[in-house]
């Protein structure tokens, strides 16, 4: 399936495993609770702009990389934008249907 064709929760849950990590993996990194990020999952609501920005980090750099007090490499960053481009084309075909 093409990332357009996912959702914004399949394509978050997809990345999620695709790591290896629970949702209690990354709501711990994110500092929300395991039902916010179910509710995200199943479409049922969305993370605001500050949480997606999180979320395109923490899921382009994986397991390694810097810690969250330190600026992460130019390269997370690139890899963050492209992440959260595609979320946002897939947030805007689900609002025109398809």
């Amino acid at each position: 399936m093409l990332a357009s064709e996912q959702s914004f929760g399949e394509h978050l849950r997809a990345l999620r495993t695709e790591r290896g990590w629970s949702q209690a993996d990354l709501a711990a990194r994110l500092g929300v609770s395991v039902a916010t990020l179910s509710r995200w999952e199943h479409g049922w609501s969305r993370p605001d702009p500050r949480r997606r920005q999180e979320l395109c980090v923490l899921l382009a750099r994986g397991s390694s990389g810097p810690s969250r007090r330190r600026r992460p490499p130019a390269r997370v960053v690139a890899a963050a934008r492209r992440i959260a481009r595609a979320l946002e084309e897939i947030a805007r075909a689900a609002r025109n249907g398809g």
